[in-house]
Protein backbone atom coordinates (compact mmCIF):
# COMPACT_ATOMS: atom_id res chain seq x y z
CA UNK A 1 0.00 0.00 0.00
CA UNK A 2 1.60 3.47 -1.21
CA UNK A 3 1.90 6.45 0.98
CA UNK A 4 -1.58 8.28 -0.81
CA UNK A 5 -3.60 5.12 0.16
CA UNK A 6 -2.28 4.47 3.66
CA UNK A 7 -3.47 8.21 3.67
CA UNK A 8 -6.75 8.21 2.84
CA UNK A 9 -7.26 4.70 4.90
CA UNK A 10 -6.27 6.80 7.76
CA UNK A 11 -8.33 9.49 7.41
CA UNK A 12 -11.44 7.13 6.21
CA UNK A 13 -10.79 5.35 9.72
CA UNK A 14 -10.48 8.65 11.93
CA UNK A 15 -13.31 9.88 10.62
CA UNK A 16 -15.30 6.76 11.29
CA UNK A 17 -13.95 6.98 14.87
CA UNK A 18 -15.06 10.27 15.42
CA UNK A 19 -18.75 9.57 14.08
CA UNK A 20 -19.01 6.41 16.42
CA UNK A 21 -18.46 9.03 19.20
CA UNK A 22 -22.10 10.67 18.57
CA UNK A 23 -24.17 8.27 16.65
CA UNK A 24 -24.27 4.53 16.10
CA UNK A 25 -22.91 2.29 13.10
CA UNK A 26 -26.33 1.84 11.15
CA UNK A 27 -26.53 5.73 11.82
CA UNK A 28 -23.78 7.26 9.66
CA UNK A 29 -23.76 7.31 5.82
CA UNK A 30 -21.23 7.19 3.02
CA UNK A 31 -21.32 10.75 2.80
CA UNK A 32 -20.94 12.54 6.27
CA UNK A 33 -18.01 10.32 6.63
CA UNK A 34 -16.02 10.91 3.28
CA UNK A 35 -17.27 14.83 4.43
CA UNK A 36 -14.98 14.59 7.62
CA UNK A 37 -12.59 12.80 6.33
CA UNK A 38 -12.15 15.30 3.22
CA UNK A 39 -12.57 12.34 0.96
CA UNK A 40 -14.40 12.07 -2.10
CA UNK A 41 -17.35 9.27 -2.23
CA UNK A 42 -15.57 7.73 -5.43
CA UNK A 43 -12.14 7.34 -3.41
CA UNK A 44 -14.14 5.87 -0.74
CA UNK A 45 -16.02 3.49 -3.48
CA UNK A 46 -12.32 2.74 -4.54
CA UNK A 47 -11.69 0.81 -1.23
CA UNK A 48 -14.87 0.07 0.59
CA UNK A 49 -18.14 -1.63 -0.54
CA UNK A 50 -19.93 0.68 2.38
CA UNK A 51 -19.37 1.49 5.62
CA UNK A 52 -19.72 -1.56 7.31
CA UNK A 53 -16.74 -2.64 5.36
CA UNK A 54 -14.67 0.35 6.65
CA UNK A 55 -15.54 -1.01 10.30
CA UNK A 56 -14.62 -4.42 9.73
CA UNK A 57 -11.57 -3.16 9.81
CA UNK A 58 -11.48 -1.19 12.27
CA UNK A 59 -12.40 -4.63 14.23
CA UNK A 60 -9.51 -6.14 12.31
CA UNK A 61 -7.20 -3.29 13.82
CA UNK A 62 -8.27 -3.25 16.78
CA UNK A 63 -7.79 -6.76 17.49
CA UNK A 64 -4.81 -7.14 15.70
CA UNK A 65 -3.17 -4.14 18.07
CA UNK A 66 -4.41 -6.04 21.43
CA UNK A 67 -3.34 -9.43 20.43
CA UNK A 68 0.50 -7.84 20.04
CA UNK A 69 0.15 -6.71 23.31
CA UNK A 70 -0.29 -10.07 25.13
CA UNK A 71 2.03 -11.64 22.64
CA UNK A 72 4.99 -8.49 23.63
CA UNK A 73 3.91 -9.29 27.76
CA UNK A 74 3.16 -13.00 27.36
CA UNK A 75 6.69 -13.87 29.23
CA UNK A 76 6.22 -11.62 31.75
CA UNK A 77 2.49 -12.68 32.27
CA UNK A 78 3.98 -16.19 32.56
CA UNK A 79 6.13 -15.24 35.64
CA UNK A 80 2.65 -13.70 36.83
CA UNK A 81 4.12 -10.20 35.98
CA UNK A 82 1.07 -7.76 34.95
CA UNK A 83 2.60 -4.42 35.15
CA UNK A 84 3.97 -4.17 31.72
CA UNK A 85 0.36 -5.11 30.38
CA UNK A 86 -1.80 -3.02 32.23
CA UNK A 87 1.08 0.06 31.99
CA UNK A 88 0.88 -0.21 28.45
CA UNK A 89 -2.80 -0.74 28.19
CA UNK A 90 -3.40 2.11 30.13
CA UNK A 91 -1.25 4.24 27.86
CA UNK A 92 -3.13 3.55 24.97
CA UNK A 93 -6.31 4.02 25.97
CA UNK A 94 -5.25 7.80 27.66
CA UNK A 95 -3.80 8.51 24.12
CA UNK A 96 -7.05 6.99 22.33
CA UNK A 97 -9.82 7.81 24.31
CA UNK A 98 -12.13 7.59 21.27
CA UNK A 99 -11.16 3.79 20.85
CA UNK A 100 -12.23 3.23 24.63
CA UNK A 101 -15.71 5.03 24.20
CA UNK A 102 -16.32 3.27 20.87
CA UNK A 103 -15.94 -0.37 22.77
CA UNK A 104 -18.19 1.10 25.47
CA UNK A 105 -20.70 3.59 24.14
CA UNK A 106 -21.56 3.19 20.41
CA UNK A 107 -20.33 1.23 17.56
CA UNK A 108 -21.23 -2.75 16.80
CA UNK A 109 -21.21 -4.53 20.33
CA UNK A 110 -19.31 -7.35 18.28
CA UNK A 111 -15.99 -5.10 18.35
CA UNK A 112 -16.05 -5.76 22.29
CA UNK A 113 -16.98 -9.20 21.85
CA UNK A 114 -14.24 -9.83 18.83
CA UNK A 115 -11.28 -8.24 21.23
CA UNK A 116 -12.24 -9.94 23.97
CA UNK A 117 -12.27 -13.45 22.29
CA UNK A 118 -8.61 -12.02 20.85
CA UNK A 119 -7.44 -11.72 24.10
CA UNK A 120 -8.41 -14.98 25.40
CA UNK A 121 -6.89 -16.31 22.28
CA UNK A 122 -3.60 -14.81 22.70
CA UNK A 123 -3.38 -15.73 26.50
CA UNK A 124 -4.27 -19.52 25.30
CA UNK A 125 -1.39 -19.71 23.08
CA UNK A 126 1.03 -18.20 25.07
CA UNK A 127 0.34 -18.39 28.43
CA UNK A 128 -1.39 -22.00 29.08
CA UNK A 129 1.05 -24.05 26.96
CA UNK A 130 3.78 -23.35 29.66
CA UNK A 131 4.08 -26.47 31.88
CA UNK A 132 4.26 -26.54 35.20
CA UNK A 133 7.90 -26.39 37.24
CA UNK A 134 9.27 -24.25 33.72
CA UNK A 135 9.96 -21.65 35.66
CA UNK A 136 9.34 -22.65 39.15
CA UNK A 137 9.01 -26.02 40.93
CA UNK A 138 5.54 -24.92 42.39
CA UNK A 139 4.10 -23.46 39.09
CA UNK A 140 0.71 -23.24 39.05
CA UNK A 141 -0.74 -23.73 35.08
CA UNK A 142 -3.50 -24.58 33.39
CA UNK A 143 -3.91 -27.88 31.72
CA UNK A 144 -5.86 -27.13 28.78
CA UNK A 145 -7.04 -30.67 28.46
CA UNK A 146 -9.52 -30.27 31.65
CA UNK A 147 -12.60 -29.09 30.55
CA UNK A 148 -13.04 -27.84 34.27
CA UNK A 149 -9.75 -26.02 34.39
CA UNK A 150 -10.46 -24.83 30.92
CA UNK A 151 -13.47 -23.28 32.19
CA UNK A 152 -12.45 -21.68 35.38
CA UNK A 153 -9.65 -19.94 32.92
CA UNK A 154 -12.41 -18.13 31.18
CA UNK A 155 -14.47 -17.13 34.40
CA UNK A 156 -11.45 -15.52 35.90
CA UNK A 157 -10.46 -13.81 32.53
CA UNK A 158 -13.55 -12.38 32.57
CA UNK A 159 -13.87 -10.99 35.99
CA UNK A 160 -10.32 -9.14 35.41
CA UNK A 161 -11.17 -8.31 31.96
CA UNK A 162 -14.76 -6.12 33.88
CA UNK A 163 -12.87 -5.15 36.54
CA UNK A 164 -10.01 -3.53 33.88
CA UNK A 165 -12.89 -2.12 31.73
CA UNK A 166 -14.97 -0.65 35.35
CA UNK A 167 -11.36 0.96 35.98
CA UNK A 168 -10.89 2.55 32.58
CA UNK A 169 -14.22 3.63 32.81
CA UNK A 170 -14.12 5.49 36.28
CA UNK A 171 -10.58 6.99 35.28
CA UNK A 172 -12.57 8.60 32.41
CA UNK A 173 -15.33 9.75 33.99
CA UNK A 174 -13.09 11.53 37.25
CA UNK A 175 -11.14 13.12 34.52
CA UNK A 176 -7.92 10.94 34.50
CA UNK A 177 -6.76 12.41 37.84
CA UNK A 178 -4.44 9.89 38.46
CA UNK A 179 -1.28 9.15 36.40
CA UNK A 180 -1.10 6.53 34.31
CA UNK A 181 1.63 4.68 36.26
CA UNK A 182 -0.35 5.06 39.52
CA UNK A 183 -3.63 3.39 37.53
CA UNK A 184 -1.42 0.85 36.30
CA UNK A 185 0.18 -0.56 39.70
CA UNK A 186 -3.51 -0.17 41.13
CA UNK A 187 -4.48 -2.60 38.19
CA UNK A 188 -2.02 -4.65 38.52
CA UNK A 189 -2.47 -4.86 42.41
CA UNK A 190 -5.88 -6.09 41.68
CA UNK A 191 -4.62 -8.41 39.20
CA UNK A 192 -2.12 -9.85 41.24
CA UNK A 193 -5.00 -10.20 44.12
CA UNK A 194 -6.73 -12.60 41.56
CA UNK A 195 -3.87 -15.09 41.17
CA UNK A 196 -2.96 -19.31 41.33
CA UNK A 197 -4.53 -19.13 44.85
CA UNK A 198 -7.77 -18.26 43.32
CA UNK A 199 -7.96 -20.38 41.14
CA UNK A 200 -7.58 -23.45 43.03
CA UNK A 201 -9.82 -22.09 45.54
CA UNK A 202 -12.54 -21.58 42.54
CA UNK A 203 -11.44 -25.38 41.47
CA UNK A 204 -12.07 -26.63 44.70
CA UNK A 205 -15.56 -24.69 44.78
CA UNK A 206 -16.70 -25.92 41.58
CA UNK A 207 -15.55 -29.51 42.61
CA UNK A 208 -17.46 -29.30 45.33
CA UNK A 209 -20.82 -28.39 43.41
CA UNK A 210 -19.94 -31.21 41.56
CA UNK A 211 -20.02 -33.70 43.59
CA UNK A 212 -23.30 -32.11 45.28
CA UNK A 213 -25.23 -32.49 42.12
CA UNK A 214 -23.46 -35.28 40.41
CA UNK A 215 -22.49 -33.49 37.22
CA UNK A 216 -19.56 -34.89 35.77
CA UNK A 217 -16.56 -32.63 33.71
CA UNK A 218 -17.31 -32.60 29.93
Amino acid sequence: MDRRMRRTRTQLLQALISLLDTKPLNGITVTELTKIADVNRATFYAHYKDVYELFDELKTECCLMFRELIIRHAEEIQHDDTIGVTRELFEYFDANEQIFTLLTKNGDATLYGDIITTLQDALAETVLPIKCGLHSPNRRTVNRNDHLEMMLFVYQFDFIVGGLVSLLQRWFTNGRKESVDTMAALANNYIQRIGTEAFDRGRSLLEANRAKTGTQAA
